[in-house]
């Protein structure tokens, strides 16, 4: 799996062997650094954003997992950055969020970056796409109704609802199951409180948490139907770790434990 670390002040990239628990990085940056990877559905490849290499906001580069430049795929302009980069299942499409119509929207754009499409195009904060396993839906965040909740649209931007979006709470980073029948997000019970994992059926209703503070968790990716790997950190002090927890709330692992970097956004590398 790919991550996100900070061992240098700098974020990079990093890939963690889930056997051997082995890091090895896979990006040396410029502050502000490199984060939010993805990878292609073929394996061959990892999206990210890098806010560096040409000295701009972030914007969303391509890499080969066995080296070579960095390639740049969506540019920003002015002061726009794109965040979020997420490839689909069949690959040929990555959907990503950007500001760079004043408020942030979901885009979808050819895999390359071509033909970049804004599907949300609402006065609201579009943010944080994930799409369905079967490329026919996309979960985001957003706060059309005060404060972010989580949203589930068509691959086109139509037929938008409403999975959970409860008042003065926030809610974000959305991403679903394999089978496409639940969805992971970070919940925070009040704007500045510690963030949670929840999970919800993917049509809706009341979500079910598996997380508890004091303990935080964000950036949460499925491993499996039954598995998800996510940042957290046993309290509000100390450096945010990688974790496993079963979908049901038990079997908490700690896979890194660095007390100088902070790792974040992990990725699961596609199953072969």
């Amino acid at each position: 799996m790919a991550f996100t670390y900070n061992l240098s002040g700098t974020f990079n990239i990093a890939l963690l062997d889930l056997g051997t628990l082995e890091i090895s990085p896979f990006t040396e940056p410029a502050t502000p650094g490199d984060a939010e990877p993805d990878w292609s559905p073929d394996g061959r490849v990892i999206a990210f954003i890098s806010g560096s290499r040409r000295g701009n906001n972030f914007e969303i580069f391509t890499r080969d997992i066995n080296g070579g430049e960095p390639r740049l795929i969506l540019p920003t302009r002015g002061d726009a950055m794109n965040t979020s980069p997420r490839y689909s299942p069949d690959g040929k499409r990555i959907a990503f969020a950007t500001n760079r119509d004043g408020n942030f929207e979901v885009y979808v754009a050819d895999a390359d970056g071509q033909n970049p499409l804004n599907i949300t195009n609402h006065p609201s904060n579009d943010a944080a796409p994930s799409w369905s396993p079967d490329g026919k839906q996309i979960a985001f965040a957003s706060d059309r109704m005060g404060t972010f909740g989580i949203y589930v649209m068509d691959a086109d931007g139509s037929n938008v609802r409403v999975i959970f979006d409860a008042p003065n709470e926030m809610d974000f980073r959305p991403s679903f199951s394999p089978d496409g029948k639940r969805i992971v997000f970070a919940h925070h019970p009040l704007p500045g409180s510690d963030a949670v994992l929840a999970i919800i059926d993917a049509e809706g209703g009341t979500p079910r948490f598996i997380t508890q503070p004091p303990a935080q968790a964000s950036h949460a990716r499925w491993l499996d139907n039954q598995t998800i790997i996510y940042s957290g950190r046993p309290s509000g002090t100390g450096t945010w770790q990688l974790y496993t927890i079963k979908a049901d709330g038990s079997g908490l692992r700690q896979l890194t434990f660095n007390t100088s970097a902070n790792h974040r956004n992990p990725a699961p590398a596609p199953i072969p």
